[in-house]
């Protein structure tokens, strides 16, 4: 089986071409950063051979995908049909989760929550868009962030404001990071040789976050509706006191762009 698996990002795709017979082989693997730009740079190694690296206009995710696809018909595949099927690693929907086909019904889900995460549904939107073009006949399937976080009881994921409000507009605390979370989970108990273990797990870069594991599952995190929330991050305030938008904006006139 033949899986391509591909992260995008605001501005970056990265992709890895598996090989799953009777082991684990890259076939490829590939990164491009600055997409949108005309001083793209990419990335990209077959097995066995060195990296090539250029420096190229990269104005969409388009031309992104044809390069990828064009790199991996060089050496990796004979055709884009030998493709068992492409991964995502995907991160919100309104009232979706875990490991989904992504068909019309989960893009929608995805586009209903583009407010609350808007530097990543909308580019993820697009580029699987872009791949159903590309490769009408090859399934696409999504692992959403927030798939490892479902286990967390009501009292962790609800939050104080009326339950109807709650229900009818989807706000709960989601969390986000979970393949992130859960490996380190997963590798936490081989390494303890038990699974009957409490963990916390922080997931520390330019986007942060906090999980609570008990047996290997989670019960608690820090990031809610939204990832504006939680411990401070590189371009996000994390919490702060939910009065300071309204003060700001009743005695200094600050508009809602502005609090953005």
């Amino acid at each position: 089986m033949k899986i391509l698996v591909c992260n995008v990002g605001s501005t970056s795709l990265k992709y890895r071409l598996f090989d799953l017979g009777s082991e684990e082989k890259t076939l490829s693997e590939g990164k491009m950063e600055r997409v949108g730009t005309q001083s793209g740079a990419w990335t990209h190694q077959d097995a066995g051979g060195a990296a090539e690296k250029q420096t190229l206009p990269l104005p969409d995710y388009a031309t992104g995908i044809r390069l990828m696809q064009r790199a991996l018909l060089g050496q990796a595949l004979g055709s884009m049909e030998e493709l068992d099927c492409v991964a995502f690693k995907v991160v919100h929907a309104k009232d979706v989760t875990g490991v989904q086909l992504l068909d019309e019904r989960v893009l929608g889900a995805m586009a209903a929550f583009n407010t609350v995460a808007p530097s990543h549904n909308p580019p993820y939107i697009a580029a699987t868009r872009q791949f159903q073009e590309a490769l009408p006949n090859t399934p696409l399937v999504g692992s959403f962030e927030t798939g490892f976080h479902a286990s967390m009881p009501p009292e962790a994921y609800l939050y104080s404001i009326p339950i109807e409000v709650s229900r009818k507009y989807a706000i709960r605390r989601y969390g986000f990071h979970g393949a992130s979370h859960e490996y380190v989970a997963t590798k936490t108990a081989e390494w303890m040789g038990k699974k009957d273990f409490k963990l916390i797990s922080c997931h520390l870069g330019g986007s942060g976050s906090l999980c609570a594991v008990v047996n290997g599952k989670s019960v608690d995190t820090n990031l809610g509706l939204s990832l504006q929330c939680g411990i401070m991050h590189n371009n996000r305030c994390g919490d702060i006191d939910p009065y300071i938008p309204i003060y700001l904006m009743k005695d200094f006139g600050y508009t809602m762009e502005q609090i953005e």
